[in-house]
């Protein structure tokens, strides 16, 4: 009987153990936090324009973030460690360095399937391989989201609403309020 109770003492013990340990490397939430890019298919990526590129998950399923020089946008969805990406827009500033950032959006619009997250590191794959690696780390700026107003959309609904808006406040037509 003894035996029988320092093993089910002992399972125990080993199930908490590995427990702890598999919470340690899903510490990091994947919604709120700003990910910085470090890998992108295959290559390190570098700060450039004194800017480090990152992405964040919002709690309402839409990603900003800087891609370098220029803030981007878009929804997601994620559910079970699956992710899909839906690209909506970016700001069009001229930056010195476009290298890295041009890799990065086009990378946006990947068929990106799944994630997972390792302590800090997040990691997105494309068909089961790794395809871009970010590290969590502080918000860069003083505002927590990018400038959507300066933003041009490739959603024509996007754009449209917001000249619809614009053109009825400068209208003075009244907005229902």
């Amino acid at each position: 009987m003894k035996k029988i109770f320092l093993i089910i003492a002992l399972t125990a013990c080993v199930s908490a153990i590995y427990a702890q340990g598999n919470n340690k490397n899903e510490g990091t939430p994947l919604r709120e936090t700003f990910w910085f890019l470090k890998v992108l298919n295959g290559q390190k990526i570098a700060a450039t324009n004194d800017n480090e590129p990152y992405i964040v998950f919002d709690q309402s399923n839409t990603y900003y973030g800087n891609l370098g020089c220029n803030s981007f946008f878009g929804k997601y969805s994620a559910s079970s460690k699956k992710i899909k990406l839906q690209y909506k827009g970016a700001t069009k500033k001229l930056c010195p360095d476009m290298s890295s950032e041009e890799l990065f959006l086009k990378a946006q619009k990947a068929p990106i399937t799944h994630y997972t997250i390792n302590g800090d590191i997040l990691t997105l794959y494309v068909k089961g391989e790794e395809y871009m690696r970010f590290q969590a780390g502080v918000n860069p700026n003083k505002s927590d989201k990018a400038n959507i107003n300066a933003i041009e959309s490739e959603d024509p609904d996007f754009n449209d609403k917001g000249e619809r808006e614009t053109q009825r406040e400068d209208s003075g037509e009244n907005l229902g309020e």
